[in-house]
């Protein structure tokens, strides 16, 4: 029975060829799609896992004025948003160093 299906399928694949192709690359781009945005939300959701409390930390997102997203915010945040926000117990700032070393 099994035989008889792939058979009947590879005679389809041979008669009609231009339609096979185009099943194929819409099969293909739909499965890197799928795993791509797999991918992505699996990233999105392994960020600070490995605090006890995990569910309960934030990350702030900063739109600099020419557009670009960033992961880091201006340094007065973090006291300014335990000032106005009673649900803010504790927060913490991190800044990255951009250094030179010299030759």
């Amino acid at each position: 029975m099994l035989r008889n299906f792939f058979k009947t399928a590879g005679r389809n694949i041979l008669k009609y060829k231009a339609y096979s192709v185009i099943n194929f690359i819409g099969l293909t781009c739909w499965l890197a799609l799928a795993l791509l945005i797999l991918t992505y939300v699996r990233s999105e959701l392994s960020y600070d896992t490995f605090h006890e409390e995990a569910e309960r930390l934030y990350r702030l997102r900063y739109t600099a004025p020419n557009g670009l997203e960033l992961a880091s915010t201006p340094p007065p945040i973090a006291p300014v948003m335990k000032d106005f926000f009673p649900e803010v117990e504790e927060a913490a700032r991190a800044a990255f160093a951009r250094t030179q070393v010299k030759a």
